[in-house]
């Protein structure tokens, strides 16, 4: 009973945390414990050979070794390490649809995004009784995330609140993808 009372009240501070806070802690645990660190290694972490070919876009080779990240270097808890080869982020962040997505998962058609830029809908009823000396600026990113049927996407027309029109892999946000 006391460890289900126990285990309740770190599930709630987890979920309390903000992001910095758990990879703070995270960070530390792996540092401190090698079981830990093999465990999140596993969990965070795939081989190369694992990940679905899905194909490299013209962006992922854009960018040079100079633009990453410097890579840090921190002591490693005792015990046994895990396997090295080349590894690459399970979960990442996808530039076209801004969701995070798992790799192992990510299909030729995982991705439904707009390649293309909102632009106001000048045309449209929504701003008709709009005047931007009182109301504010339409043309701003906070209106987009507001009122995302007063803009049209340029790629396909629809209004700024519909689906994708494109269908695709997801893309990491990273430039150029890194191999660990």
């Amino acid at each position: 009973m006391a460890e289900t009372k126990r285990a309740s009240e770190l599930l709630g501070a987890i979920q309390a945390a903000t992001p910095d806070r758990l990879r703070e802690v995270l960070t530390a645990l792996c540092l401190e414990q090698r079981a830990t660190f093999t465990a999140t290694y596993q969990k965070l972490l795939v081989d190369e050979s694992q990940q679905l070919d899905v194909g490299d876009s013209e962006d992922d080779a854009s960018a040079s070794e100079a633009e990453l990240p410097p890579k840090r270097r921190f002591p490693m808890p005792e015990g046994p390490a895990p396997q090295l080869g080349n590894k690459r982020k399970r979960y990442e962040v996808c530039k076209q649809c801004d969701k995070e997505y798992d790799s192992l998962v990510n299909t030729k058609t995982s991705c439904i995004y707009h390649d293309g830029e909102l632009e106001v809908d000048w045309e449209g009823d929504i701003w008709a009784d709009h005047d931007e000396r009182c109301h504010g600026t339409i043309n701003t990113e906070a209106m987009r995330k507001e009122y995302p049927e007063g803009f049209l996407w340029s790629c396909c027309d629809r209004f700024g609140d519909k689906t994708g029109c494109r269908k695709g892999p997801h893309r990491p946000q990273e430039a150029k993808r890194r191999r660990y």
